[in-house]
């Protein structure tokens, strides 16, 4: 509800900022339904899994470690592409073509994304690898657990790149424009986009 919330806010205009939250909610589920089924399929009906003497070190030592660095970095990563996407909202509302440039083309950088993956898949596969007393248990904590990466996943996604969200209020010139050419001599690009959007 937050999110979607955060998202009309942002995306008042199509009348689509429901589907939208409801897609970053529902769309998680199909890797969460993979990660059940390979949790059963590899792990549970093989039998293969940590003895019972191991399962507190491996919970409190690596389940536990990952999970804190991965929402280290979360914690991290997450405000800053929010904070950017509330810019480029701002920006936009304001007509501030300088500062809707500034900060359009910034991405999350590739080492972030690997360390994520990587925190990602070693969560789940520590976690699918103890030992659960019923199938249930299992299917709940790796269920639960994928379904939180997802989504966190899906809303990373979105807001590493928020212009879809935002095209409905952007002038299509604004996304033609090269920023670096822009900033060296606004007219001249303004001038070479203009007749590319019209």
């Amino acid at each position: 509800m937050i999110l979607g919330t955060s998202l009309k806010r942002i995306n008042t205009r199509d009348g689509t900022e429901w589907w939208t939250a409801l897609a970053i909610a529902f769309e998680p589920l199909v890797m969460s339904a993979l990660a059940i089924l390979g949790w059963y399929l590899l792990f549970r009906r093989t039998g293969f899994h940590a003895p019972h003497e191991d399962e507190i070190p491996l919970t409190a030592g690596g389940a536990g470690s990952i999970a804190f660095l991965f929402g280290v970095t979360v914690a991290y990563v997450y405000p800053r592409i929010w904070d950017r996407t509330e810019v480029l909202a701002t920006a936009l509302r304001k007509n501030d073509l300088g500062k809707f440039l500034e900060r359009r083309d910034e991405r999350i950088p590739l080492p972030i994304h690997v360390i994520l993956f990587t925190l990602s898949v070693a969560l789940l596969f520590i976690l699918s690898y103890l030992s659960y007393a019923s199938t249930v248990s299992g299917i709940v904590t790796i269920g639960t657990a994928s379904y939180v990466i997802a989504i966190l996943w899906k809303a990373g996604r979105i807001f590493d790149n928020p212009l879809p969200l935002l095209k409905c209020r952007t002038p299509a010139h604004w996304l033609l424009i090269d920023a670096q050419a822009y900033f060296k001599n606004p007219e001249v690009e303004l001038r070479r986009v203009k007749p590319l959007a019209a």
